[in-house]
């Protein structure tokens, strides 16, 4: 069974190449509430990035390495 990733003392497995997501925020707009206000990304694009990643052999959870 295995243990949740909050709890687990993490042994990583092999470390291998792979890609992971990267939303990239594109555009600006102002947000109002009251008198506060503040700028927010119009929306985000999704880029698929290689990377170096290993597993916890234990839990399941991925670590990526950059």
């Amino acid at each position: 069974m295995f243990e949740t990733s909050k709890n687990c003392t993490h042994i990583w497995g092999k470390i291998h190449w792979g890609t992971r997501t990267e939303r990239i925020p594109y555009g600006m707009r102002e947000v109002w509430q009251g008198s506060d206000h503040w700028g927010e990304p119009e929306g985000y694009r999704i880029k698929e990035v290689k990377c170096q990643m290993a597993k916890c052999v234990k839990c399941g959870k991925i670590m990526y390495l950059n």
